[in-house]
């Protein structure tokens, strides 16, 4: 499955959950994506990465949200917080009450704007 490929159905995935409203781990999510190989997951967190920067830049909820790691309490890997500092969006830690709760309030944006048939913008 070429890049592109695997871009798109990681879109649509995301867009299910968002549509749901449900969390999902790397590892499952890469599952849902047939993705196969070594280092499969730092593949799709370079996506999931790509896919945060479009939508900060179109305004929109983080669809990355979603997607969480199993061993760190439900939250995002430090990756998604790092990329977060950098888009200008978060100056807290990794882990604890401030990551807890900049991810909570991405996803109630996330999950606002898919109960409305909206992408949202943001805010």
């Amino acid at each position: 499955m070429s890049e592109t490929d695997l871009k798109e159905r990681l879109e649509q995935e995301l867009d299910r959950l968002r549509e749901r409203q449900e969390l999902v781990t790397y590892r499952d999510l890469a599952v849902r994506l047939d993705m196969a190989g070594p280092h499969k997951i730092h593949r799709l967190t370079e996506l999931l990465e790509e896919t945060m920067r479009e939508d900060h830049a179109a305004g929109r909820p983080l669809r990355a949200a979603s997607v969480v790691s199993r061993t760190s309490g439900n939250l995002p890997q430090r990756g998604f917080f790092q990329l977060l500092r950098e888009l200008g969006h978060y100056n807290g830690s990794d882990a604890g009450a401030d990551a807890q709760a900049v991810h909570r309030n991405e996803l109630e944006r996330l999950w606002a704007a898919g109960s409305s048939g909206q992408q949202g913008t943001r805010g």
